[in-house]
Parts: C-alpha cells; sequence; structure tokens
C-alpha cells in the first residue's frame, strides 16, 4: 500500500465530515485518540488520525463565506476579472471585488453579468462598474435539476448582479507576477490566430492549449462529448503529458552537452508556467506536480510510485482548496488516473515478457481502466454514457500529440516570427482527421446511451464493488470477490426497485430576468408559456430543455411543447393569459389591456415586465388572492410595486428569491 494512501483517505473522510455539517465539536474525540496514539508510540495511526482532524479544520476554515455584508446593496465596485465566460446574448465576470464606493472591503468574488457587445475583457484586468448585489442563489427551480452555481459557490462565489454598459470600465491590467504568468493565455491565444491554419484548427488549438473554451463552436463539443472525447477539451494530465514530451524533444542538445539537470529543472519551470496561466485548474495542477515528482525521482535516481505521487497531489491540492473534491474536473481527474495505474496491467492480457504486443494493447486497456472509474461520474453527473469510447479514444490518443506538438512549436515561432506553412498544413490535416474519427463515431447508430438516471447511493456502491474487485485482482482471495458480488447484487437491487412516485400533474413558474415562463407538466407532457417575443419562444423552450434536461429523463419526458393560446385537458387548461392547473388559477399580466374585471376567481395574478399600469388598481379589477411580482421587471419598479402593495395590505410573492411551484 502506498504510504500516503491513508493519509489522503483520512484528509478526504475529514473535509467530507465538515460539509455535512458536523459540529467541529467532533474533532476533539480523535484529538484525545491521537494524543494517546502519541503516548504508545502508534506513530502511523496518529498521523492518519491528524490528517483526518487537519481535513476537518482546513474545511471550516476556508469554507465559502455566506454573503453577508453587500446584500442587496448598491454601489460603485472595483475589482480584478478572475474568469470570463461567454453566452448567446450576454457575458458573466469572475470579479474579484476589494473596494466598494471608493473603501476597501474585505475582497470577496462576485459573478457579475454584463452584455455580449461591450468591449472583450482580459482576464487580470481591474474594472469599476456600478451595480447592486445580492446573494449568488440556488438556481434550481425544478426537481433534479443540475445547479450550475455550485461550482461557483465552491469556488468563493457569494455575490452576482448585473453591469450596465455605461456603468463598467477597464481601469487598467492588475500588476504582479502571477497576473502577468495568467496574461500569457491572451498572448499564446493570439499568435495560434495569427498562424494561417484553419478556423476550426485554431479553435481547437487554442482550446487545448490554453483552457480557454470559448472559442469551440458549441456543434464540435457536442460531437466531442458523444462520442466520450470530452476530456480531450479539458486541461488535463494529457496535455502536461504531451507538453513535457515536446519540451524533453526541443531539450535534447542539454541531454547531449551533459546538462541533464538543466533540462529536467527547465522542463518543470515551463509545465509550472503553463498550470498559472491556465489558470490552476485541479486536473492541471495534479498533472504537474506529478510530472514534478516523476522528473525529481528521475534526475536524483529515486523508485518513482506514481500511485504515491497522485496521493501526494491530491493532498497539495486539497490542503490548499478543500472543497475542490466537491468539483467534477477533481473527482474525473484522480478517478481517472487511479483507475489506470490500479487496472490498466491488470487487465492488459499480454505479459511485458511480449513488449512491443504489450504496449500495443495498452492503448486499449489504459482506455478501458479510465472509463471504468470514470464512466460512472459522467453518467451521474451528464446523464449519458458512449458507446464507442474506446474506438475514439485510442485512434485519437495516436493523433492528439502531433496535433498539439505542432501547436506548441506553431507557438514557439510566432514568438521568434517565424513560419512554418508546411506544419500548419499538416495540422490542419490531422485536425481534419480527428473531426472526421469524432462525426464518424457520433454518427453510429447508438453512438451514446442517453437519458441515465443514477442516484449517489447506487454511484457509491459502484465503487466500492470496484474497491473488492482490485482488491481481488491483487490479492487473490476469493473473500473479496464474493463482497464484490453481494454488493453488486445489492446494487442492482436498489436500482430495481428505487422508483420515485411522480405526480401526473404539476406546475413551475420559473424566475427569469429577460421573460416570463411558465411550465405545466401533464402526465408525460411538459408545456411551456412564456412572455418572450414570438421570434424568441424557440430560443427559450431549447434553453430549458437543456437545463431541466434531468427532471425530463426522470419522467419520460422527450421535449417541450409551446402550449397554444387555447387548450384544455382533464386538468390543466389555458384560455389566453389566464391559465388553470393544480387546481390553480393565474392570470399573466404582460400588458396593460388587463385593467378590467374577471369572471373566474383568480389565485395568482402574475405581474411581468410588460405591465406597465397602476399596480393598485390593476388588483382592485382582478382581485387576485395573491399578486406576484415576475423576475423580469427592472428592480426599481419591483420595489415600487411591492412597496405599495405591502402597503395596501394586498398579499403579496415576489420570483426574485423563489420559483412558484405547484406539484
Amino acid at each position: 500500500m502506498p504510504p500516503l494512501l491513508p493519509i489522503t483517505i483520512a484528509l478526504i473522510a475529514g473535509i467530507l465530515l465538515q460539509s455535512f455539517g458536523i459540529s467541529a465539536i467532533v474533532i476533539l474525540l480523535p484529538l484525545a485518540m491521537t494524543i494517546i496514539m502519541l503516548f504508545r508510540k502508534l506513530y502511523s495511526m496518529a498521523i492518519i488520525t491528524l490528517s483526518g482532524i487537519m481535513g476537518f479544520i482546513i474545511s471550516l476554515v476556508l469554507a465559502p463565506d455566506p454573503f453577508n455584508s453587500f446584500q442587496a446593496d448598491e454601489a460603485n465596485y472595483s475589482g480584478v476579472v478572475k474568469e470570463i465566460k461567454e453566452y448567446d446574448s450576454s457575458r458573466s465576470l469572475i470579479v474579484s471585488i476589494d473596494s466598494a464606493d471608493n473603501n476597501y472591503c474585505r475582497p470577496f468574488l462576485a459573478k457579475i453579468f454584463v452584455p455580449s457587445f461591450l468591449p472583450i475583457f482580459d482576464e487580470r484586468d481591474r474594472i469599476m462598474f456600478h451595480s447592486t448585489l445580492s446573494p449568488l442563489r440556488d438556481e434550481t427551480y425544478l426537481p433534479d435539476e443540475i445547479d450550475y452555481n455550485r461550482p461557483l459557490r465552491l469556488q468563493g462565489v457569494i455575490a452576482e448582479g448585473m453591469a450596465e454598459p455605461e456603468n463598467i470600465k477597464i481601469v487598467y491590467p492588475e500588476p504582479g507576477i502571477l497576473n502577468s504568468i495568467f496574461r500569457m493565455r491572451a498572448n499564446v491565444t493570439r499568435k495560434i490566430a495569427m498562424t494561417n491554419l484553419s478556423s476550426g484548427t485554431k479553435d481547437f488549438l487554442i482550446t487545448t492549449l490554453t483552457g480557454d473554451r470559448s472559442f469551440l463552436a458549441p456543434d464540435i463539443r457536442d460531437v466531442f462529448s458523444i462520442t466520450g472525447l470530452a476530456h480531450i477539451l479539458a486541461l488535463s494530465g494529457l496535455h502536461v503529458g504531451i507538453i513535457s514530451w515536446v519540451i524533453f524533444i526541443m531539450l535534447i542538445p542539454l541531454k547531449i552537452a551533459g546538462m541533464k539537470g538543466t533540462r529536467i529543472v527547465i522542463t518543470i519551470v515551463i509545465l509550472w508556467l503553463f498550470a498559472i496561466m491556465t489558470g490552476l485548474s485541479p486536473s492541471v495542477v495534479r498533472a504537474v506536480i506529478m510530472a514534478t515528482l516523476l522528473l525529481a525521482a528521475t534526475f536524483l535516481e529515486r523508485i518513482r510510485n506514481p500511485f504515491n505521487s497522485l496521493c501526494f497531489a491530491a493532498i497539495i491540492i486539497l490542503l490548499f482548496t478543500p472543497h475542490a473534491i466537491f468539483t467534477i474536473g477533481f473527482q474525473l481527474s484522480f478517478i481517472a488516473v487511479a483507475s489506470i495505474l490500479l487496472l490498466a496491467n491488470k487487465i492488459n492480457p499480454i505479459p511485458q515478457s511480449n513488449r512491443t504486443l504489450h504496449i500495443i494493447v495498452s492503448y486499449f486497456s489504459v482506455a478501458i481502466s479510465a472509463m471504468i472509474g470514470t464512466g460512472i461520474i459522467s453518467a451521474f453527473y451528464f446523464g449519458f454514457f458512449p458507446i464507442y469510447f474506446l474506438f475514439t479514444n485510442v485512434a485519437i490518443s495516436l493523433l492528439l500529440p502531433f496535433l498539439l506538438g505542432g501547436g506548441i512549436i506553431l507557438v514557439i515561432a510566432g514568438y521568434l516570427h517565424v513560419n512554418i506553412p508546411w506544419l500548419e498544413y499538416m495540422l490542419d490535416h490531422i485536425y481534419n482527421a480527428i473531426i472526421s474519427i469524432a462525426g464518424f463515431t457520433a454518427s453510429l447508430p447508438g453512438a451514446h446511451i442517453d437519458g441515465i438516471i443514477i442516484g449517489l447511493l447506487p454511484v457509491t456502491l459502484y465503487f466500492i464493488v470496484l474497491a473488492f474487485i482490485i482488491l481481488y485482482l491483487y490479492k487473490r482471495r476469493y473473500v473479496w470477490l464474493v463482497s464484490g458480488c453481494v454488493t453488486a447484487l445489492v446494487t442492482i437491487l436498489l436500482m430495481r426497485f428505487d422508483h420515485d412516485i411522480f405526480t401526473d400533474q404539476a406546475m413551475y413558474i420559473i424566475p427569469s430576468h429577460s421573460e416570463t415562463s411558465v411550465l405545466l407538466k401533464d402526465r408525460k407532457t411538459l408545456w411551456l408559456v412564456t412572455t418572450a417575443h414570438r421570434i424568441k419562444k424557440t430560443e427559450v423552450k431549447a434553453k430549458m430543455e437543456r437545463k431541466y434536461q434531468r427532471y425530463m429523463s426522470r419522467r419520460g419526458i422527450d421535449s417541450i411543447t409551446l402550449m397554444p393560446d387555447i387548450y384544455k385537458s382533464h386538468e390543466i387548461a389555458r384560455n389566453g393569459n389566464l391559465l388553470h392547473a393544480k387546481g390553480k388559477t393565474i392570470l399573466i399580466a404582460n400588458s396593460p389591456i388587463h385593467m378590467k374585471s374577471y369572471a373566474p376567481q383568480i389565485d395568482y395574478a402574475l405581474v411581468t415586465r410588460g405591465f406597465t399600469g397602476d399596480i393598485k388598481e390593476f388588483q382592485d379589477s382582478v382581485n387576485a388572492d395573491t399578486i406576484v411580482l415576475s423576475a423580469d421587471i427592472h428592480l426599481r419598479r419591483h420595489n415600487r410595486y411591492a412597496n405599495e402593495l405591502i402597503d395596501a395590505q394586498i398579499p403579496i410573492r415576489t420570483l426574485r428569491n423563489n420559483p412558484l411551484i405547484f406539484e
């Protein structure tokens, strides 16, 4: 057993215990046990126990703070742009804010939405903007919906707001060595963009060498996901390995000159510059730490233990960012490498004595091992499994090193103002071959299994089964195999009989700052009523189908259907702006024309951005039990309506805080 494995497990256990809300007082017991172990000279057990305590304390200390300093506070803020994400009509900035109204404040991270037509900011630019910040919300409105803000909260993002074009400006690039290194990413992007490569090759190289996926077309991303190649687009150990390989080849003259140590030091420095430049993601940091230890062991002529290096990398990352363990990137990266280290050689049927054939078969065993570990994680988060992953991963792994290696050479040539036309020609053909392989595989029947719904308990039991199988492969004791089979049987039974009972009808009024939407579930049909402009209705529908895919899959719903103006079934009905579902009647007020008396009893009057009349007169005319203010109403008008309704003692709900759900 690698000596660092128990320490790593204990550290992770401590982090998990703290994340479950366990009181800090519980660490007194393991602390007392540690003292007893030290007195009894059980040093190994004491170190393991201390690791668990350390994990708990670090997770507690570094846990993202709740947003309590600037709740719904309007001010002029100043901060440094950490990350930029591009969307169809907007751009979001992750900003480290350290000033409010020209006064220093405790730094915190905020998600700021800005229009996409604004000049492009560079990451690590200091900006000033006027906005009203509020806590970063849990944006899950439907059951089983994935919370896309959760990764941001784990990063420490605690607030969000919007900035209008006239209220935001670039001040200057933030100084500092780390910021300067990070800005090298923009320079690398420009060097690739200045080449004569095809646009597709440029976008692919920018994505795989800098980690900036905003350049990649959505259809290309979908093809790579379907074929099990999404890991190629996310910076990982594969990219670090290729970069190391290219650097080592380029530094061969140093080896010839007898400067082996200098060669290794330069390689390590370049790898860490790459890690900083790409944002120090867990997968890249893991790979660079392991590469650093491998190179150091080679230089010192020590025995290399890859699994121990993996554990060391996990310890380092978790000590500084304990909540990284909950991110998809961390889980996929470490589980993939652990699976390869533990299983690849065991499932390779060719003995190492037949070196050539063993290496050829290892391409397949490595791909299978990685998928054994990460396949269920991908299915859990994304709901699909690629069928032909083995073919695509083996084929493209043979081409990718040459594409990335050539891209690195072109970047270096760009800095030296040297053109290499033949290399550009070759890289275009390699990229086209990769896309052809991926596209062909994606077009095959049954390229992937979609709509997979797996709970957390089956995933946990799966890894317990996998652990038993690995123990059997190494120990060859049938007790481990039998234990694995029993656990697998229990897992299958739980998945077979764990049927959730869903209601046939439900209604969800969804908060949105751009439009107001109502979803009505009627058995296997999900109807959509939206105030979006008619040319935008299809776009809203497509966006919701992506967002609520997990909800729909669990309930056997294929797609969302736009509800006609007049519709009636046994349980739900629509007559223009009047909706009836779950025994409730809802009036959607999207224009002043609703100022008239309504015969039916209105349970909820939903006031949206299109309504501009007097709110109290409106209530007098419709006599609704409750007025609901939509999230798409401008904040000032929203607050004015709310105050008027409260003063008039009229029941009020607001979608700015939570959705309105009837199940």
